[in-house]
């Protein structure tokens, strides 16, 4: 669904989105209660195919044995015939189920409802430079803001970009490139999502394929290779000798049963094969219809392009799906083993079991390698896929420009991205040059921490690609450090003060080794008192000068403004201010230059009756 940013405003483009995933939902549902419906069907006609296999073994049975194996053949056939479509119904029942599970979040994200959500708490980092202080994982964060991936491996390179987005400019513009040209494929993203949420793809599903993919093969030794083709060679050809009259049968039934007891023998290393490739490896029919679509697509950006070229090679005659379709295939001959008639019959004529193992090793050495590679990159269009879908539902939204600058952050009218729309106030903001210090000052509840993550998000948000909540956004993609949480440790006897000095000196640290960074200070110190807090402070920013550090720290000290005049090429004092009307507390939560003049904290205790 294309709906361009000028056609209404933000609340309209959001409630046209919610009608038209609705809708679609409310279709799906109706097609799948046909298709539940139709089931039923398929119970009759299995019920019915006994019924008919048993009185035709009851009618034949005074004609001859043959006539009977004939009848249960024949029932057998019509058997796997009606589960096989029982089968494709069900697959297709349950496509539909999780295509309408895509577009119920598309919903939920849209009305910011994060309840039932993945938190992606398995990504977090201790002390990580910024993660924990802007909301980047757990309840109502970033990442349930963003993912909608459906597969483990998307799942995981989502999280991943969170904790370590990039910092080269030409490969955050291709990245944007990518998530652009996806985001006009939006049928098409809806569409792999289903199949991948199909394959029900988990982490245990993941480490199954890796146990696989090490376990030491069973088959590849030369005995293996000699009699799974010499054995059932000379037993199909002592049967047409028998059937000839040439041969006795009970050379044929000895032939046959040397090879049921050679199956036998190794029923359980290939049971074990079945185990780990079996309900766990139905990813894979999934997989296929992932890597078909990447495969025959039209892609124009340079990154998918890349990816496609790992999946398909023309020249070469090259295609995974081809390869991941002969796996499957080999699986599905090993399920004939669970067939206890079919399991005799060929067994004892072509020795099934070991020659479908020995063909499903080979496999495994031939691809080993390229599997998980296959699989990684399965998961980037995934993870793609989740940035592209954010874009388009959120249309107004801007992809930054890179600056050429050594440090700069400038954007218009930003925004918090996880802020309804209707109450969402946007800022300007700009920052360049090295050393820059940007001192903000502002009564209680008036925005200072709001816009501080405002920043911090937004940069996250351009550094991974993806468009940011503003109308223009230019930036150079530094990292980033915060402390804005700052906790302390019971378990470690580490007081909040201590906790937080630690968290400054990491700062420094970072300095010092020569990274480059855009830090996002709030209240700095809080952990003692006002005279320390004060000469702390001072100490800190001077300290930050001097390392070329550049960002914002947030105070209620309206005294480090006196800074901005002995420091003027460095420090800029930056406000939120207040207005008290009626005795009315009045929040405009727009950043102005200067210091605030006007505090709460008195005003507020007054109200509530605690003073």
């Amino acid at each position: 669904m294309k709906i361009h940013p000028s056609k209404g405003s933000i609340i309209e483009i959001m409630s046209e989105k919610i009608t038209y995933h609705t809708q679609i939902t409310n279709n799906l549902n109706e097609e799948i209660n046909v298709l539940e419906e139709k089931k039923n069907d398929f119970l009759v006609l299995r019920l019915a195919c006994f019924i008919l296999g048993l009185i035709g073994c009851f009618l034949t049975w005074s004609i001859s044995l043959f006539a009977v194996v004939g009848v249960i053949n024949a029932a057998i056939v019509a058997f796997v015939f009606i589960s096989y479509n029982e089968t494709k119904l069900n697959n297709k029942v349950t496509f539909l189920i999780k295509r309408k599970e895509v577009f119920t979040l598309e919903i939920k994200l849209l009305n910011r409802d994060f309840k039932g959500l993945n938190e992606g708490k398995e990504f977090i980092i201790p002390n990580h430079n910024y993660t924990h202080d802007l909301d980047i994982f757990g309840f109502k964060s970033l990442f349930q803001f963003l993912n909608r991936t459906s597969t483990f491996k998307g799942k995981q390179l989502l999280g991943k970009w969170l904790n370590s987005p990039l910092t080269n400019p030409d490969k955050i513009v291709k990245k944007q490139e990518a998530i652009q040209e996806l985001k006009e494929k939006e049928e098409w993203c809806y569409n792999l999502l289903a199949h991948g949420k199909s394959s029900n793809d988990k982490a245990e599903t993941q480490e199954s394929i890796d146990t696989w993919l090490n376990d030491k093969v069973v088959f590849d030794h030369i005995v293996f290779k000699v009699l799974r083709l010499l054995l059932p060679i000379i037993t199909i050809s002592i049967g047409i000798l028998v059937y000839l009259n040439i041969l006795g049968n009970n050379l044929f039934l000895t032939a046959f049963l040397t090879q049921l007891a050679i199956s036998a023998k190794y029923s359980s290393q290939v049971s074990k094969i079945q185990r780990k490739l079996g309900s766990r490896f139905a990813i894979i029919e999934n997989y296929i219809k992932i890597v078909s679509a990447i495969e025959s697509e039209n892609f124009s950006s340079e990154k998918l392009k890349k990816i496609q070229k790992k999946f398909i090679n023309k020249e070469n005659d090259f295609s995974v799906t081809q390869t991941l379709n002969g796996l499957k295939k080999l699986l599905d001959k090993l399920d004939a083993r669970l067939n206890i008639y079919l399991a005799i019959v060929l067994n004892g004529l072509f020795l099934w079991d070991i020659n479908v193992a020995y063909q499903i090793e080979q496999w495994k050495i031939k691809n080993k390698a390229n599997l998980n590679d296959w699989m990684n990159n399965i998961g980037e269009v995934d993870a793609l896929i989740s940035l592209a879908l954010f874009a388009a539902n959120h249309p107004s939204y801007v992809y930054p420009s890179i600056s050429n600058n050594k440090k700069e952050l400038t954007f218009t009218k930003v925004g918090h991205p996880l802020i309804s729309p209707a109450q969402l106030v946007k800022n300007n903001y700009s920052l360049v040059g090295k050393g820059k210090v940007d001192l903000l000052t502002g009564a209680n509840m008036a925005g200072k921490s709001t816009f501080l993550r405002t920043v911090g998000i937004n940069l996250i948000l351009a550094r991974i690609g993806a468009p940011v909540c503003a109308e223009k956004f230019t930036f150079t993609p530094f990292k980033l450090f915060s402390s804005l949480r700052t906790v302390d440790s019971l378990k470690d006897n580490e007081s909040f003060f201590y906790a937080e000095l630690k968290r400054l000196k990491q700062l420094i640290d970072l300095y010092k080794k020569g990274e480059e960074f855009f830090f996002l200070l709030d209240e700095i110190l809080k952990g003692t008192n006002s005279a320390d807090q004060h000469k702390g402070a001072i100490g800190l920013i001077k300290k930050l000068i001097y390392l070329e550090g550049s960002g914002i720290i947030a105070t209620h000290d309206i005294e480090l403004a006196s800074l901005e005049i002995e420091y003027h090429e460095h420090v800029r004092n930056l406000c939120f201010e207040i207005e008290i009307i009626n005795n009315k507390l009045k929040f405009d939560y727009t950043i102005k230059p200067g210091f605030c003049k006007t505090m709460n904290a008195s005003f507020l205790m007054e109200s509530m009756e605690i003073i």
